[in-house]
């Protein structure tokens, strides 16, 4: 009897510190340690996680799961403009987003999220990454007039619907010097940053009939798939 209760003393023990182990490298890595013990489970649940210095505002609502990741200054008004320029999201993005299980992480811890040290002179906007079931886009405090929300769903895109393997390709052979033209350089890293690049202008242009018209010029593959989404959209809501 000594030795069976020992063994089972033992065996809790052993489960404790793995479960422990899990939640520190989960921890470090930002992802829910019931990924790593029951991985491939599509995440539906709700959830706006939020520091209580951290007033919630309507511009997330929409989002079925948001983590706010920092109570600084910087971090609560990343927050807040990230909030304004969601309100110009169609819902079909949204509702993309939503059902392909991701969630939006905002804050201002680069390396707890990438593991890499920003170079001076250098920023990071944004990742989009998958882990498993957990799913997500982590955006960073930028300069400039934009936050990296809208490229990084370009990238989502790319990952729900598959279009590396086939439409990336064609983007990149066709739209790839208009794209650099009218967005800059950074749309010449790669074919996928080249359509987030495309879709991110046409989100924000998407009620400027110059800009559209020139992005249907330039970046005309890139130009259709984004007017493909868009009579999704319609279409979902007329049904």
């Amino acid at each position: 009897m000594k030795f069976a209760r020992y063994f089972i003393r033992t065996g809790l023990a052993v489960i404790i510190i793995m479960v422990i182990a899990i939640g520190v490298l989960c921890y470090q890595d930002g992802l829910n340690p019931l990924d790593a013990i029951f991985p491939g489970k599509l995440s539906t649940e709700s959830f706006h996680v939020l520091p209580n210095e951290i007033e919630k505002i309507d511009g997330l609502e929409r989002f079925d799961r948001v983590v706010v990741d920092g109570n600084s200054e910087t971090v609560q008004e990343l927050y807040q403009r990230v909030s304004d320029e969601a309100k110009k999201l169609p819902d079909v993005f949204i509702d993309i987003f939503n059902k392909s299980g991701f969630k939006l992480v905002i804050s201002d811890n680069v390396y707890k999220y990438t593991r890499k040290h920003v170079p001076d002179g250098f920023y990071l906007g944004g990742v989009t990454q998958e882990h498993g079931s957990d799913k997500r886009i982590v955006l960073f405090p930028v300069q400039g007039d934009r936050t990296s929300l809208y490229h990084e769903f370009g990238h989502v895109l790319v990952s729900v619907y598959e279009m590396e393997k086939e439409t990336l390709p064609v983007i990149w052979e066709h739209d790839y010097k208009g794209t650099v033209a009218l967005t800059g350089e950074y749309a010449g890293a790669g074919a996928d940053e080249c359509w987030a690049e495309a879709f991110r202008f046409m989100l924000q242009n998407m009620d400027n009939p110059t800009a559209m018209a020139k992005a249907e010029a330039l970046m005309p593959v890139s130009y259709l798939c984004f007017q493909r989404f868009i009579e999704y959209g319609e279409e979902q809501e007329a049904a």
